[in-house]
């Protein structure tokens, strides 16, 4: 896409190139990138400093399971034993975690292919 540039009388037009809109899509895309992994590290964050009290069995219980992390499928699970919640289970982890890191890694999928095509396209119009 080109633009004519206006003209001073006597003078000729020139034609100047223009980029459409991949600049600013690449700083949204890596925007909404950086928001996602903040999200989800705040989320990860959270349950570490609630620690224990993040494994409560029922609604208004003051007995706590035993939390740990598991690495596949990611996320914090809840450990309960008999002999101290009179049950013997184990929750979690839940999707939550694999979805935000295969958001990421789509994302980061994303900006690199916008930063190829974006410089790929700046090359083949200067040359």
């Amino acid at each position: 896409m080109t633009i004519r540039r206006a003209t001073v009388p006597g003078t000729q037009a020139q034609d100047a190139p223009t980029e459409p809109g991949r600049p600013t899509c690449l700083v949204l895309l890596i925007s909404v990138w950086v928001l996602f992994l903040v999200i989800g590290v705040g989320y990860a964050a959270m349950v570490i400093l609630l620690g224990s009290a993040y494994c409560e069995p029922f609604e208004g219980s003051s007995q706590y399971g035993e939390l740990r992390w598991s690495l596949w499928p990611p996320g914090p699970t809840c450990s309960f034993t008999k002999s101290v919640h009179g049950f013997s289970e184990t929750r979690g982890p839940t999707p939550v975690m694999t979805m935000w890191l295969v958001g990421l890694a789509v994302g980061l999928c994303l900006v690199i292919v916008l930063i190829a095509w974006r410089h790929r396209t700046r090359r083949l119009s200067v040359g």
